[in-house]
């Protein structure tokens, strides 16, 4: 049912095509957060010890795994921005 073929694409998914896609969606939230005035943004990929930086991307040891992004303060805070900014990942 399964070949080697269908484990190397696997592989190759888990460990590339997903960290890009976590990038690409904590950017639509970043987005939000700076047409509203956040400051102190930064995007972190996956968890664990801090592998590298560059500018506002932190990469952390297991890459694959999860993000999450930082902020702190929004010069307009209301429940229509932060729904925006939740909903940023998905627009």
């Amino acid at each position: 049912m399964f070949g080697l073929s269908d484990i190397i694409k696997f592989l190759f998914s888990f460990f590339l095509i997903m960290p890009i896609v976590t990038l690409i969606h904590l950017s639509g939230h970043i987005f939000f957060v700076t047409i509203f005035g956040g400051s102190e943004k930064k995007i972190l990929i996956g968890c664990g010890n801090k592998l590298f930086a560059f500018r506002n991307i932190e990469v952390r040891k297991y890459y694959f795994w999860n993000g999450t992004c930082e902020f702190k303060g929004l010069k307009h805070d209301n429940r229509l921005t932060n729904t925006l900014i939740y909903l940023g990942g998905y627009l």
